[in-house]
């Protein structure tokens, strides 16, 4: 084998163990990270100013069973907007449109709200 063989084959062992390092770090910040969003998501309720421009906005209503370990939530979520209902069981939901936390009060009243008015359509 020679030199240039030697030094290509090392190359590509150094990019894997490059890779397998990244693949470490990578999950060791999920399994800190992960329980701490669990605590501070699930089971818990939110909503999100959604709109088509600024001057019509509505609430997107969202309830987080569970979040994944890509850090996406599983998401039941509503909302009445200016032209229909959306009601979706779950949804995969980025964290980051989770918005505002709300109480159970504040979330019951906008589905009720929610339900009653879809039953007229």
């Amino acid at each position: 084998m020679g030199k240039l063989q030697k030094l290509e084959n090392r190359y590509y062992e150094l990019q894997n163990i490059l890779q397998e390092t990244k693949n470490e770090i990578e999950e060791l910040k999920t399994k800190k990270r992960l329980p701490e969003l669990k605590k501070k998501y699930e089971g818990k309720y939110f909503k999100y100013k959604n709109s088509y421009s600024d001057r019509e906005s509505w609430w997107l209503y969202y309830y987080c069973k569970k979040v994944d370990d890509c850090y996406y939530t599983i998401t039941n979520n509503f909302q009445e907007k200016t032209d229909g209902f959306e009601f979706d069981l779950d949804s995969d939901t980025s964290i980051n449109l989770l918005g505002e936390e709300i109480s159970h009060k504040e979330y019951n009243t906008a589905l009720n709200k929610f339900l009653e008015n879809a039953k007229r359509i």
